[in-house]
């Protein structure tokens, strides 16, 4: 869950952010594989814009098959 917390702490305001943008202390083939497996987990959707791939959190699709799910994970690591 340490992902997903610095993944909601991390996104811009519009809700995306770049593999780049994040501030994380762990391997590039590391952070892509959390990004990777949380995305085949249909917790974050991403897209290319040009050399770049932006992601963001599923955030309303989550919250409508389990409300507070993803309120509850983020509290629990404050």
């Amino acid at each position: 869950m340490a992902a997903m917390t610095a993944y909601s702490q991390q996104t811009r305001e519009d809700g995306e952010i770049a593999c780049s943008g994040f501030a994380v202390s762990v391997s590039k083939s590391t952070l892509a594989h959390h990004l990777r497996t949380l995305g085949e987990a249909g917790i974050i959707a991403s897209r290319a814009q040009g050399t770049t791939r932006l992601n963001w959190l599923r955030r309303k699709e989550l919250d409508e098959l389990c409300p507070d799910l993803l309120n509850g994970i983020l509290a629990a690591r404050h």
